[in-house]
């Protein structure tokens, strides 16, 4: 698609508002509506493994039932500790998943996959994931180290390597690998926008990727923002979107009620 003077326009509101919210200071957030579970999860600099198990936890399901999934364990358990973890057998896991009530869809592939997590940790970064992502790698190579473990895919991996940079504020030597995600809403404000042709996940990744290659995912919270309070599947909120004065399916709908548009 030949970027226009409207396009260009967009991308670089686009590229403002997305460098506005990863350079923006880190605060403590909610990845689930289950309050230690978010504790757990922000004490990433004491317990690193366990982002690392909520990542494998929230492969198959909803990444909120994964993260909701670590407090849990925790109180099964009873401790979250790499060493005393490193200590439990499959039969440990199955039980801890399964009783009294199975606390994921996939029981006894999560048992199998977090025991075989607390191995790879305890054997290859000493019984510290934070090595994972430590002394600046390339996200490539963070990427890499999170496809290693069982039961994390690509969309996984790249969706880890993206929040311990855009929300943990953990330095890379560069984002070029951290891909945005393609899911329906993303699909949705972007078509709108005019800014895609096509819906194939890779078409809008690659467009994306040419509006900022130096990190193309740094447009996933900036996307789901506009996607969850204004551009809605049905009546969108054109008029309060922070960019309606450049969406192609806003400024139709203005020129559609007769109000003269300025035309780029």
């Amino acid at each position: 698609m030949p970027w226009n003077k409207r396009l260009e326009a967009l991308r670089n509101k686009l590229v403002s508002m997305a460098k506005r919210v990863h350079d923006g200071p880190w605060k403590s957030d909610k990845f689930s509506k289950n309050d230690r579970a978010n504790e757990i999860i922000n004490d990433i600099g004491k317990r690193p493994h366990v982002f690392v198990m909520g990542c494998i936890l929230g492969h198959r399901v909803h990444d909120d039932k994964g993260w909701e999934t670590l407090a849990y364990l925790e109180e099964r358990i009873g401790t979250l500790d790499i060493k005393k973890l490193s200590r439990l057998t499959l039969a440990d896991w199955e039980k801890a998943f399964m009783k009294p009530t199975p606390l994921h869809r996939f029981y006894y592939e999560s048992a199998r996959d977090i025991l075989a997590a607390i191995q790879r940790i305890t054997r290859e970064y000493e019984g510290d994931a934070s090595r994972i992502w430590s002394h600046s790698p390339s996200s490539a190579t963070v990427i890499k180290r999170f496809l290693e473990f069982d039961g994390i895919g690509q969309r996984t991996s790249t969706m880890a390597a993206d929040i311990l940079a855009r929300y943990f504020k953990i330095p890379m030597s560069d984002y070029y690998s951290i891909e945005a995600t393609v899911d329906p809403s993303a699909k949705r404000v972007l078509a709108r926008m005019g800014v895609v042709e096509s819906k194939k996940p890779i078409y809008i990744q690659l467009t994306l990727r040419e509006m900022y290659p130096k990190y193309p995912g740094i447009f996933d919270p900036v996307l789901w923002k506009i996607g969850k309070y204004h551009c809605f599947p049905t009546k969108p909120n054109c008029p309060e979107c922070p960019v309606h004065e450049l969406c192609l399916y806003s400024l139709e709908r203005v020129r559609s009620s007769g109000t003269p548009v300025e035309v780029f």
